[in-house]
């Protein structure tokens, strides 16, 4: 809750692009997701709470055998229907034991990125830190649709998925085809690693990353600007390719920030964490922007239309 845009008390300049966005969209000031990574995906993406899809209880480890159960439909299955190209970009998280759980098999006309919950982001090695818990082994978790992609080591992840996510908009040729583009970022989530000279910064950003003095949070703000620089680079494409006037782009994040060494985060002023129900674990920085707005809004009024401030669920 503290980690993004003007909630933040110490990293709001982090998310220049993203920030931009909501100034000018609907702040959702009491979005509430889930308090781990797998149910909050289940939700987005059937609409339904977890308790009523079984996936309530907690997050699909990289050699768990079970997944979203089959029989639900996702947001790809009903806008399909309507003939919109479906497309999904970085964390799955919904299930990889078998073949029919995978994006493609679950309505999505393509798929880049990771199946488990995290990855090391330079190796793409799954869930480095709990893989040898459960005797299984680590595996590499990098793919294209369901093959393992080997050419980018030691490239930070979430710019090789916002490339290949640039590269869908690129080639979203027919206008007459509407396009919905999942892009679940696996960044900022541990391991807290910056993404080093890859991250070009402005002089002023640089000096205020320098300047932030404990080393885990600096690099937390580092993946954070990494983050928000792959949102830009999406924004530019669209409206490049002609395809911005008519976007909605929703932006959220699926549980609060893990405030411990490993995950560096920061929920103030709420209580809890990831992985709890207090409003720390589960009450995130929501937002949606589209061009339609400028057609209705009042600028000298923004702020005080354009938030909401009622409950709003990621489902």
């Amino acid at each position: 809750h503290n980690d993004f845009g003007t909630n933040s008390t110490d990293l709001s300049w982090t998310t220049p692009r993203l920030s931009e966005l909501a100034a000018n969209g609907i702040r959702i000031n009491r979005h509430y997701a889930m308090h781990l990574c797998t149910p909050a995906r289940a939700a987005l993406l059937t609409g339904r709470l977890p308790i009523h899809t079984g996936m309530q209880s907690s997050m699909i480890s990289g050699n768990a055998p079970w997944g979203l159960p089959l029989h639900f439909e996702i947001m790809p299955n009903i806008l399909k229907k309507d003939g919109y190209g479906c497309h999904a970009i970085g964390k799955w998280h919904l299930g990889h034991f078998h073949q029919d759980f995978l994006p493609q098999s679950r309505g999505f006309d393509s798929f880049f990125g990771s199946y488990s919950g995290f990855q090391d982001h330079f190796s793409h090695v799954s869930e480095v830190s709990f893989c040898a818990i459960d005797g299984a082994g680590c595996w590499f978790d990098l793919h294209a649709s369901s093959t393992p992609v080997t050419n980018h080591q030691d490239e930070f992840a979430i710019f090789i998925l916002g490339q290949a996510a640039n590269k869908i908009i690129q080639n979203h040729n027919n206008k007459d085809i509407p396009l919905f583009l999942y892009f679940a970022a696996p960044t900022v989530h541990m391991p807290i690693e910056p993404p080093g000279d890859a991250l070009n910064l402005s002089t002023n950003l640089r000096l205020k990353l320098e300047a932030i003095p404990n080393a885990r949070r600096r690099a937390f703000a580092a993946e954070t600007l990494a983050m928000d620089y792959v949102a830009g680079s999406l924004i530019d494409n669209l409206q490049n390719q002609h395809l911005w006037h008519d976007t909605i782009f929703c932006a959220l994040s699926d549980n609060g920030a893990q405030p411990q060494v490993v995950g560096s985060g920061n929920n103030y002023p709420l209580r809890g964490m990831k992985g709890f129900y207090f409003d720390g674990g589960i009450r995130t920085p929501a937002f949606i922007f589209t061009p339609f707005l400028s057609s209705i809004m009042d600028t000298t009024t923004l702020e005080k239309q354009y938030s909401y401030d009622g409950l709003f669920f990621n489902c």
